[in-house]
C-alpha cells in the first residue's frame, strides 16, 4: 500500500501505517478508500453551495452521517478512530478553507 493511498495529509499517513500494522484486508482497504472517496466527494458538492447557512447546516449532517457509516465497518476502534482523523482533515481543509475565502 502506497503511503498516499488515502491522502497526504498526516493522518492518511497514520491510518496506512496502522493498516498494515494490523494486517488489514485488501477488501477492508478498498471500503476505507471507497468510503473516504465518497466522502470527498459529498464535500466538493457541499462547498460549492453559495448560501452560508445552507452550506453550514448541510456540512454538519454530512459529517455525522460519515461518522454513522464509520461504525458500521468492521475495524478496530485505532483504525475507526483514524478514518474519523482523516475525514476531519479533509473538512478542514476544504470546508473551512473555502469559506474564508
Amino acid at each position: 500500500m502506497n503511503q498516499n493511498t488515502f491522502g497526504k495529509t498526516k493522518a492518511a499517513n497514520d491510518l496506512v501505517k496502522i493498516l498494515e500494522e494490523e494486517s488489514a484486508t485488501k477488501k477492508t482497504i478498498r471500503i476505507i478508500g471507497k468510503k473516504l472517496t465518497n466522502y470527498n466527494r459529498g464535500l466538493n458538492a457541499i462547498i460549492k453551495i453559495s448560501d452560508h447557512k445552507v452550506r453550514e447546516q448541510l456540512l454538519i449532517i454530512w459529517r455525522k452521517r460519515n461518522l454513522d457509516e464509520i461504525s458500521m465497518i468492521n475495524v478496530s476502534k485505532n483504525v475507526y478512530n483514524h478514518i474519523r482523523n482523516v475525514e476531519l482533515a479533509y473538512l478542514k481543509k476544504k470546508a473551512y478553507k473555502n469559506t474564508a475565502a
